[in-house]
């Protein structure tokens, strides 16, 4: 997937010098392996944002594969890991759910929102281990001591959480699967970061680009929720 020949061209020509870097824009956190953050939903600003358990970055993909996280331990099931608070560092234990992951956009993750890519703990290298050992298991409760118990099926009173959790999962990563599926443009984040830090989308500012490198730009997140993102 490539991008529109005037929006390259508005990158290039916006992108700072070398040594204009060190006026980036302070706080902007880097993503690690391992981090427990907070993740924004995309098209609909109004859903929650949930939890979830960062397990690689795809910097040319612009997108981040996650596991969903949750605090109510009780909710745990054999596929899922419980970690105490004095290991991940979070106020409280998490239960991360190793069947229950996808990919989302970088900027879901990082954002210029106070709360938008918090990060709230993190799992050591040992931990990350753990959690694939079980999310590739047959039988993942004789994997770990860490997971719940098996799920009983529909009459388990986790069954309809489990639901819950899925349906979150496909909102927070549905609009990289229809961009996948539609074969969209990728705009990297570091790019569209830039055009945001400069003005270069801001009617408002003077340093304006052409109005249709802006309709290439409106078209290509046309699904996505662009408002958030925007730095104060």
């Amino acid at each position: 997937m490539t991008l529109p020949d005037r929006l390259s061209a508005a990158l290039s020509s916006h992108r700072p010098r070398s040594g204009d870097l060190e006026h980036r824009p302070k706080g902007r956190k880097i993503i690690q392996r391992g981090d427990i953050r907070q993740v924004a939903p995309c098209s609909d600003p109004n859903d929650a944002m949930r939890l979830a358990l960062v397990l690689d970055e795809d910097r040319e993909e612009s997108s981040v594969e996650i596991m969903l996280v949750h605090p109510y331990v009780e909710l745990a099931t054999e596929t899922d890991l419980v970690f105490a608070p004095d290991e991940t560092g979070a106020p409280y234990p998490v239960v991360v759910e190793t069947r229950v992951r996808c990919a989302v956009w970088t900027y879901q993750v990082k954002r210029s929102s106070k709360l938008v890519g918090e990060r709230v703990g993190g799992l050591s290298a040992e931990a990350l281990e753990e959690i694939g050992k079980v999310a590739a298991a047959d039988h993942p409760y004789a994997a770990s001591p860490r997971t719940g118990l098996p799920l009983a099926g529909p009459a388990d009173s986790r069954w309809n959480f489990k639901q819950q959790e899925v349906k979150a999962l496909n909102r927070l990563a549905a609009d990289r699967i229809s961009a996948v599926l539609e074969d969209r443009p990728i705009l990297k984040w570091d790019d569209m970061e830039e055009l945001l830090k400069t003005g270069a989308l801001d009617p408002d500012t003077s340093n304006k680009i052409d109005p249709d490198i802006g309709l290439d730009y409106c078209n290509i997140f046309s699904h996505r929720s662009t408002k958030a993102l925007a730095y104060a």
